[in-house]
């Protein structure tokens, strides 16, 4: 493992430097291959001591004897009841263990019983379980703060907005913007619940386009009705918030009888970008069509992208990046197939400074675990819904140049994957999902002329001992994949 973390991230890290005494992490900002490999190695009883969120135990069956929990809150908020049966539910697997033990590590919790004692009591009573959500039903449920200094409650008023994005969808933006204006000046401890109201308020609204664009492509007529009363927000709404629910539906059909072509309809719903997102998305790809088109390759297609995916990422990291030409030349290493830890030194060299208002002068120098974050999420998964959408609305509007959209579907694996190569794609879809080990496996396989998968697991086969020794000193989760093709 300690081999594996030093190859990706270099040698001057915690991780690195916690493998070597044995004690491995797990968590959404390490790389596919050494979360796959903590995991095998915790399934087979190789090693002793994880520190991960909480989503390894609650998403893994795996046999933990020792759960110590760290403290009630994660992220800045407190566990859901529900979260943490499952997770000490987790202690002592039938099979594995006779018992298992949940320890405490917060002290006060033992020496004062202040609050914290209090909080970990509650999370200790089953009864005091929260309801489900859905972010659905929350859209039309009213979003309320308190006013510290004058304890006055104020509503923000998403339904509002939710007529103007569709009725006056030319007036939304500025809406927005008096809106966050007048809570800045009256109500600044607002401004965080209107902030976090407003991500999940637009995110569910492009989620319900979506959801209804993949209906409306594969069907005549709409049936609203039928649509709406499969949702599971539907599901738990009461009868008030029922008929809001399929106001919104509703009013998103007229949207797109009135506004969107029926030709587009079908162009919009493979983007998955939401109405609004695909129609400007459309408008910029008519503008440069024809430098998208005459492309010699998929660089050039990224290098002429690079603002449009860093404009339509979900990811704030990517916008986080101060000088924007950088995200490009970040991207080129990354597909390119450079390590982690080159593109991070890369970034301690050339000084990339990324936003940060805790600072005194709002920014500071990129860290490793954001060079991780912005490779693995940035580039490896939100850009490529746009460089597909891109892709498709290419051959859309130019349905005879079907080879632009090969180089866009090839930049999308480029993306995911962080390789250049097809070989080492392929090898990476195969299960030997990090990119060291991919590189290790095609440079041992030779020059190939980028056989099929069963091709490709045909030759594996064949140098199944060459490959075993080449990793054997690396983590058994490759060696167990290498023996199941």
């Amino acid at each position: 493992m300690a081999r594996l973390f030093s190859e990706n991230y270099g040698e001057e890290n915690d991780y690195f430097k916690a493998a070597q005494k044995g004690i491995f992490i797990h968590h959404s900002g390490i790389s596919n291959g050494i979360r796959n490999s903590v995991e095998f190695a915790l399934k087979e009883d190789l090693v002793r001591c994880v520190i991960c969120t909480s989503t390894l135990a609650q998403g893994v069956n795996l046999p933990i004897k020792y759960l110590v929990v760290s403290s009630a809150y994660q992220a800045g908020e407190r566990l859901k009841v529900r979260d943490f049966h499952n997770l000490i539910g987790r202690t002592g697997r039938a099979g594995k263990h006779t018992e298992g033990s949940v320890i405490l590590a917060e002290p006060h919790v033992y020496l004062n019983r202040d609050w914290r004692f209090r909080e970990y009591s509650k999370l200790l009573n089953v009864d005091n379980s929260e309801d489900c959500l859905s972010n659905l039903l929350r859209i039309v449920q009213p979003v309320i703060f308190r006013n510290r200094n004058t304890q006055q409650q104020l509503i923000i008023p998403f339904d509002e907005l939710l007529r103007i994005r569709y009725l006056e969808s030319e007036n939304y933006s500025e809406n927005i913007s008096e809106l966050r204006e007048e809570l800045n000046k009256k109500y600044q401890d607002g401004i965080n619940v209107f902030e976090s109201g407003l991500l999940v308020f637009e995110n569910s609204l492009k989620a319900i386009e979506n959801y209804i664009l993949d209906f409306y492509s594969s069907m005549d007529e709409l049936d609203i009705e039928n649509i709406v009363v499969q949702t599971f927000g539907y599901y738990l709404a009461n009868d008030d918030e029922k008929k809001k629910i399929k106001e919104i539906f509703t009013l998103i059909k007229r949207y797109l009888d009135s506004n969107v072509l029926p030709q587009d309809i079908k162009t919009f719903s493979k983007s998955q970008l939401g109405i609004f997102q695909s129609a400007k998305l459309k408008e910029w790809v008519e503008n440069n069509l024809e430098a998208l088109i005459g492309s010699e390759d998929d660089m050039a297609i990224l290098k002429l992208i690079i603002e449009q995916i860093i404009d339509y990422s979900d990811i704030k990291l990517l916008k986080k990046v101060i000088s924007k030409s950088e995200i490009s030349i970040l991207a080129i290493q990354w597909i390119s197939g450079e390590s982690y830890q080159s593109i991070y030194q890369y970034c301690l060299e050339t000084d990339v400074q990324i936003q940060d208002r805790r600072t005194k002068v709002k920014h500071r120098t990129i860290r490793l675990e954001e060079v991780i974050e912005l490779c693995d999420n940035g580039f490896g998964y939100s850009s490529i819904l746009v460089v597909h959408a891109i892709g498709e609305l290419i051959l859309a509007l130019s349905p005879n140049n079907e080879s632009i959209q090969e180089l866009t579907n090839f930049l999308c694996q480029k993306l995911r994957y962080g390789l250049s190569d097809k070989t080492e794609i392929l090898i990476h879809e195969l299960g030997f999902s990090d990119r060291v080990i991919a590189k290790k496996i095609s440079r041992q396989l030779g020059q190939t002329k980028y056989p099929s998968k069963n091709k490709m697991k045909e030759m594996i086969r064949k140098n199944r001992d060459e490959l075993r020794s080449e990793l054997q000193d690396y983590p058994a989760y490759f060696l167990d994949r290498l023996e199941k093709i």
